[in-house]
């Protein structure tokens, strides 16, 4: 069996966004596939592994 993780790597700069990516676990061999996905450590929610969105982030536009 397969345990699939979503992890956020930080950047290693001060005030840069980290990259998110998966970590395939199978048979004690481990495998990191980069997403190219980026966001920041406070918008990232390690416990749960997913994404923290504000509704300030979430832009509802108007029927034209």
């Amino acid at each position: 069996m397969v345990k699939v993780k979503v992890k956020l790597r930080k950047s290693t700069v001060e005030g840069k966004a980290g990259v998110i990516y998966y970590q395939l676990c199978h048979k004690r061999q481990s495998r990191q596939i980069t997403t190219g996905i980026r966001l920041f450590p406070d918008q990232w929610d390690a416990r749960r592994e997913r994404v923290m969105v504000s509704l300030s982030l979430i832009h509802i536009s108007e029927p034209t």
